[in-house]
């Protein structure tokens, strides 16, 4: 295993897989920038990332570089992490999504039983992932990631999530907000969360609303058609539990708000 280090930004605006064995990507200490930029020019691309291992440290100081960007930009076409992929301490300043940022239009597919992100921490939105695009979960674990809000996902405007076709190998658990609040998966647009019979986490999800509802004005709604999901989600408002029901398999979460804004 060996390191290397990233000095400026690198745009991948064709179709392309990048397969790595046992690199460590890191920054070099002065590079504060992205890593990586797919389709930064409109033009996309359908790439896919298998075994990357990609570092906030720098490569000489061994320590977290705290960044001003994400470390992976999907502006447009997708990006699949397949396989063995993890980012990890990324620090991204103040930027939405320390590890990964979704544009609107653009896809992030994630693929892999030992796809990780843990310990990425922003002073913006998503310490993990910020999805203005489309999110199709397979199986991935994002443990233990920060945020001001949305600790592992920060979802608004047009983004959408998708559970379809999961492996069993979902994990998004201990992340949390700046100040240790429990803050897992953030939905702040009225999207849907897509499911099916079989989703198949390895710990409950919390999910988050764009407005804290009380027990009189809203609940949140898992609309799901098994027991797999059913025991797949939860609500990160104490006291308020989800609400199941039968005819349809999605989840969402029913909030009053009229105004459920990014960032709000």
């Amino acid at each position: 295993e060996y390191a290397i280090g990233i000095s400026d930004v690198i745009s991948f605006n064709h179709d392309v897989k990048l397969v790595s064995l046992g690199s460590w990507i890191r920054r070099e200490d002065s590079y504060k920038g992205a890593f990586f930029k797919i389709g930064d020019d409109g033009s996309k691309p359908n790439v896919t990332f298998m075994g990357l291992s990609l570092y906030g440290y720098g490569v000489k100081s061994n320590d977290t570089v705290v960044g001003n960007d994400s470390a992976i930009i999907v502006e447009s076409g997708s990006l699949t992490l397949k396989g063995s992929n993890s980012l990890e301490y990324f620090n991204a300043g103040s930027a939405n999504g320390a590890a990964i940022n979704v544009k609107s239009g653009a896809t992030l597919n994630l693929n892999g039983r030992y796809v990780w992100f843990f310990r990425n921490e922003t002073t913006g939105l998503g310490g993990a992932i910020y999805n203005e695009g489309t999110l199709n979960i397979k199986s991935a674990r994002i443990i233990s990631n920060k945020a001001a809000d949305g600790g592992g996902i920060y979802s608004c405007n047009f983004g959408q999530i998708s559970l379809v076709g999961n492996t069993g190998y979902v994990d998004v658990a201990y992340n949390t907000t700046t100040d240790g609040t429990r803050n897992n998966l953030k939905l702040a647009n009225w999207k849907r969360i897509k499911t099916d019979d079989k989703v198949l986490t390895r710990r409950k999800i919390y999910i988050t609303p764009c407005e804290n509802p009380t027990l009189t004005q809203s609940m949140p709604v898992i609309s799901a058609s098994s027991n797999y999901s059913m025991g797949s989600f939860a609500s990160d408002i104490h006291g308020v539990e989800p609400v199941f029901k039968d005819y349809a398999k999605e989840i969402h979460m029913a909030v009053t708000h009229p105004h459920c804004v990014c960032g709000m």
